[in-house]
């Protein structure tokens, strides 16, 4: 095979691979609106949740230490861990459900079971020691990691707390997972980049231990991402490289030039 011969063969596999990497472009673009505010199947955000609403009630989770006062019976005071299935154990009532609950439902729960055994069971529930306030941010920041978490903590504090997002970060499609009383993950999407640019707490949320905070790449960083694992590295010449293709009056291709920078 001829100089000409393989530099037409080059330059075909080149031409194929810049179409591809233009049609993954465009597939990308296509993709973004539909990723922006339901990236990795996000729900909604509920109002509740939101800086603007009222800083929620702490909810209660394993390894808690709480305590159970009565007002007309002392004797039934107790002060109880609750255990890593949710769950405390009190007397004549047996295993009552406590984790994923505020103290105040906790409360409410209680004294309607002990309503059925003692006459006016008035009572109150307070937390005496907290579990690990831990969070975890990662993503497309300059410090991710596990952090302790700070009161009145939200994402974009949190975000903050770990050095900031990267330039590659996109922090209109922030993720936030929380595992919810059931066990299962409560995915969250919020624009934090419309709360910087507005100066006002529009979609910010409150945290709650163990929460995970997400801040995904761009599309420009997922294509640079892409060009750089599947394009540089597989090319046997760089795509900056200069080309000048001519063809003759017959339709003939007669040279094909490639030119290194």
């Amino acid at each position: 095979m001829n100089r000409t011969a393989r530099e037409k063969r080059t330059y075909s596999r080149i031409l194929y691979v810049l179409m591809f990497v233009l049609a993954a472009m465009i597939n990308l673009t296509g993709c973004a609106s539909q990723l922006k505010g339901s990236e990795a199947g996000a729900e909604v955000l509920p109002p509740s949740l939101s800086v603007q609403a009222e800083e929620p009630e702490y909810i209660l989770r394993p390894s808690d230490v709480i305590s159970v006062s009565f007002f007309y019976f002392p004797r039934l005071d107790t002060t109880l861990k609750i255990r890593p299935d949710g769950y405390i154990s009190m007397a004549p009532i047996d295993d009552v459900k406590a984790a994923g609950l505020t103290a105040r439902e906790l409360d409410e729960r209680l004294t309607g079971l002990y309503a059925e055994r003692v006459e006016n069971p008035e009572l109150t529930v307070t937390v005496k020691e907290f579990a690990s306030q831990k969070i975890y941010v990662g993503g497309e920041v300059r410090g991710g990691g596990i952090y302790d978490m700070e009161t009145n903590m939200t994402a974009l504090s949190a975000i903050f707390r770990a050095g900031g997002a990267l330039d590659t970060g996109n922090l209109e499609t922030v993720i936030v997972i929380r595992k919810k009383a059931d066990g299962a993950p409560l995915v969250m999407s919020i624009n934090l980049e419309q709360d910087i640019k507005s100066r006002k707490i529009q979609n910010d949320i409150w945290l709650q231990p163990l929460d995970v905070v997400y801040v995904p790449k761009t599309l420009i960083a997922k294509i640079d991402q892409f060009v750089d694992q599947y394009i540089d590295k597989l090319l046997p010449i760089s795509l900056n490289a200069g080309f000048s293709f001519i063809k003759d009056i017959d339709g003939n291709d007669s040279t094909v030039t490639v030119v290194s920078p």
